[in-house]
């Protein structure tokens, strides 16, 4: 993403020991969960769009 790009924020809504176990593993990996979160997206939009 360029500097010119702007970015928005979603909020998500999920357990707690899920978000705990997300920010532990995000954590081991060395990523943000934003990264992460962005990655997913990203893949399944592309999968949505039958992988083009």
């Amino acid at each position: 993403m360029s500097s010119e790009e702007k970015t928005v924020a979603i909020r998500v809504l999920m357990e707690p020991d899920l978000r705990a176990q997300f920010k532990s593993q995000c954590a081991l990996q060395q990523t943000s969960m934003n990264e992460v979160v962005t990655m997913l997206i990203e893949r399944w939009l592309k999968e949505q769009q039958g992988g083009k």
